[in-house]
């Protein structure tokens, strides 16, 4: 909300500097962002003159000498212009109080001498280069001869620029500062004066209004035979421009300057162009709109809209259509002042791309006890500068908001504020926001104004004290507690810890948004049940993420981009699917999951580019030891099993198991999501439940043996398709219910050999696997030992899944 300062101060009975209202607002709440001079004051000495003649011309150094009328009568003055060409009777901008320059003839300063020099003349469109002048130029404002720029225009005050909070829709006026002032100060406000205009014409039209969930409240009236080529007038453009707003013409000038006072937008139409009744309804699918900015809009069922017997006119506040714009030739209109349900406002124009201040204000809310005095306002502004013929207010009432009454008790603010504030302060405090209640036994029973939408339980009223009173009226004390060391188990690891895994595993951490398209659900997670979001903050971000996975493939998109050939990174978040088992609680919204998830990505080199090794794109398997290096010693209970899913390559996909509970999946992107991301490789992702790997067991300590391992390697023929993670269990299982075995500390897979087809062992549907064996006891191992430990395993394989050595 930017406005200047004089604009507020015409409405407050109050002497403050604004640097100290300024303070006071961002105290209370409402952060002053900045603070700044409109033009700064090294450009106080500009005025405007006009060029009687052209004394003198000097082509060579492209200067000129004119003869100035600075309005004072005396025209015995003269001033000089940096170039040539300059038209006579033509207003310019002058300098005052600079040297004559050195580059005139002498001569000629010589024969000037009877004239006084004044100083230096530009062009007005060369001022444009001087902060916020040319927005004074180009809003057409008639400029007087001997009018200083700065102090006739009051170039030089502050203009406030607030930063407000979505909640307070109360503030986006210059009233609505005004009453914030007021009850911060004490201030009486000064409510603008207008004249209330008497109607001499009885035309009248009155809307049908289809959609009472849409439209609470529409007012209008018509006027006739305006003068709509009048210039608005200069004060009027002046706080427009100096409120960030431009100047476009005299009508939609004075709709907005109304807007900006009391915060209530309006809408003018051409009544010439409106065909038949004006009717509000929705939308229907499809349907077409050309709106003022000159964009054609195809809008989806369900929007508000305001139309007469053939076309759109109106995309219900937030633009009109250029069919009903009012134009210089316009000379009959009808005014419009509605209250349009904040609920289905919100979010069209940010749906359909369209910067309105209107939407702005009506989808946070809109005073609707104000239409009358917003209609009233603006016709007395129009009957005043175009004159006309004014109709009666036709003031249609459907469904307004219900007057809300929230209590407050006194001893909760107290407790809440940490301050025993009195009950007369509590009652003035209300009494200056305008917040009309009643008292009984310590509780406070107020109604909620109607511009304040924000006013809805306790706290919001506790607040609103705690404002007023002011934050600098709160003692700081320190909390007093007593100090107790919180002894953390051991056996749970928190996000952070898994943070610092991923890093030590050479990954990037990083932080998507949790809305993402609906096609990445149905692309990465087949998931077709989505939640969807009704006010997304765009349109391609609409529903809610199931998956980390599309977030990290388009973060790898954007780095590969950018010449980036090695990328690993991670996410830790919460994903959000619907599951009608979750009932609502403290943590948990009824019917929906919301688990965190731990995910991953590689992408590029397995390393980065080196002289001493080969270049190679990571696989399956580097990422697998990824994966596995999360899980410590839990690993012997990790299990990966081949598995199909939609986003994956078939055959470079396996599910995730821990303890027989599936926690996720690893594998390879597949080629049609590889190719939509833009990726000449395929990288590797994976996926966890970090409910699943929070839980560690505790390292056990053992004796280290002084005695040397021995190793045993032994070959087995094994069917083509049994695992090797098969084989690993039941070793594990023999090792572990067999007492004489405790001495195999470990043992690894490092051969696999497959018969190529022609070999005398290719018919049998057999591989061959090499095992190798590490065996330790604190005392010296013999070979017997060795080889009886081997064969016990070796006969438990053959016994389980048919395993013969290879000789």
């Amino acid at each position: 909300m930017q406005f200047p300062e004089s604009w507020l101060f015409s409405m407050i009975d109050k002497d403050i500097k604004s640097e100290d209202l300024s303070d006071m607002l961002t105290m209370s709440g409402l952060e002053v962002e900045d603070l700044s001079s409109f033009v700064n004051y090294s450009h106080e000495n500009i005025l405007i003159v006009k060029v009687i003649d052209i004394i003198f011309e000097d082509c060579s150094n492209s200067i000129s000498i004119c003869l100035l009328d600075d309005g004072s009568g005396d025209v015995n003055k003269w001033g000089v212009y940096s170039g040539i060409g300059i038209k006579i009777d033509s207003k310019v901008a002058l300098c005052r109080g600079l040297i004559i320059p050195s580059v005139l003839d002498k001569n000629v300063v010589d024969s000037l001498k009877q004239k006084q020099f004044i100083g230096e003349v530009c062009l007005l469109s060369s001022l444009d280069r001087i902060d916020n002048l040319k927005k004074i130029i180009d809003s057409g404002i008639d400029f007087k001869l001997g009018d200083y720029f700065y102090k006739n225009f009051n170039l030089g005050e502050k203009i406030f620029n607030i930063k407000l909070t979505p909640n307070r829709s109360d503030c986006l006026s210059i009233l609505g500062i005004a009453r914030e002032v007021s009850a911060l100060t004490g201030a009486v406000i000064r409510h603008p004066q207008y004249d209330l205009i008497t109607p001499n014409i009885s035309d009248v039209i009155s809307p049908r209004i289809i959609s009472d969930d849409l439209c609470g409240r529409y007012s209008g009236r018509v006027i006739r035979n305006l003068n709509t080529n009048v210039e608005t007038p200069n004060w009027i453009k002046e706080r427009l421009i100096k409120s960030g707003q431009n100047c476009v013409s005299v009508l939609i000038d004075i709709s907005n300057y109304v807007m900006l006072e009391i915060g209530v937008p309006s809408h003018i139409y051409d009544l010439d162009e409106i065909e038949g009744d004006l009717v509000v309804r929705k939308s229907k699918k499809n349907e077409k709109i050309t709106i003022l900015n000159g964009n054609e809009l195809h809008l989806d069922s369900g929007i508000g809209v305001i139309s007469d017997d053939n076309d759109i006119l109106c995309l219900a506040g937030v633009m009109g259509a250029k069919k009903a714009s009012v134009k210089n030739t316009t000379r009959n209109i009808y005014v419009e002042s509605a209250f349009w349900k904040p609920g289905l406002i919100s979010g069209v124009a940010r749906k359909y791309k369209i910067n309105s201040e209107a939407a702005h204000r009506f989808e946070r809310g809109v005073d609707y006890l104000a239409n009358i005095d917003c209609l009233e306002k603006i016709t007395s502004l129009i009957k005043n500068i175009c004159g006309g013929d004014v109709g009666p207010i036709d003031d249609v009432i459907v469904d307004l908001p219900k007057e809300k009454i929230v209590s407050m008790r006194l001893d909760r603010c107290c407790r809440v504020s940490g301050v025993n504030i009195d009950k007369n302060i509590v009652c003035e405090i209300f009494n200056k926001l305008g917040m009309s209640f009643n008292e009984q036994n310590d509780i406070f029973y107020v109604n909620s104004p109607s511009y304040r939408f924000d006013i809805n339980i306790e706290e919001d009223l506790i607040e609103e004290i705690i404002r007023i009173y002011g934050f600098d009226n709160i003692p700081s004390l320190p909390p007093a507690t007593e100090a107790k060391m919180i002894c953390l188990s051991e056996t749970n690891l928190d996000r952070h810890d898994f943070s610092k895994l991923m890093v030590c595993r050479d990954y990037q951490e990083v932080i998507n948004y949790s809305f993402v398209p609906s096609d990445w659900e149905e692309n990465y997670s087949d998931n077709h049940d989505v939640i969807k979001i009704t006010n997304p903050i765009a349109n391609h971000m609409s529903v809610m993420r199931s998956s980390l996975i599309p977030g990290l493939v388009k973060n790898v998109t954007y780095n590969a981009n950018r010449q980036c050939t090695r990328i690993r990174l991670f996410e830790i978040g919460r994903v959000f699917r619907k599951d009608y088992n979750v009932l609502e609680d403290e943590s948990n919204v009824a019917n929906i999951s919301q688990p965190t998830y731990l995910s991953g990505i590689a992408w590029g080199s397995l390393v980065e580019d080196q002289w001493s090794e080969q270049p190679r794109l990571i696989d399956f398997y580097d990422v697998k030891c990824d994966v596995e290096s999360l899980f410590g010693k839990r690993i012997s209970c990790l299990r990966f099993y081949p598995d199909i899913h939609k986003a994956l390559q078939k055959g470079k996909c396996a599910s995730i198991t821990l303890d027989g509970n599936h926690i996720g999946f690893i594998g390879v992107l597949n080629s049609a999501l590889t190719l939509e991301a833009g990726l000449m490789s395929p990288p590797v992702v994976f996926e966890l439940d970090m409910k699943y790997l929070t839980q560690i067991k505790l390292p056990k300590t053992e004796i280290i043996s002084k005695q040397p391992f021995i190793i045993r390697d032994i070959s087995i023929w094994i069917k083509k398709n049994i695992e090797f993670q098969i084989i690993s269990d039941i070793i594990l299982d023999t090792i572990s219910s067999n007492n004489e075995l405790s001495i195999v500390k470990d043992f690894k897979l490092f051969d696999i050999w497959i018969p190529n087809k022609g070999s005398e062992y290719f018919d049998l549907g057999e591989k061959s696997i090499a095992l190798r064996f590490y065996l330790q006891d604190n005392i010296t191992l013999d070979e017997d030992r060795a080889s009886y430990c081997m064969d016990i395993i070796v006969n438990n394989l053959s016994r389980e899944v048919n395993a013969r050595r290879r000789v």
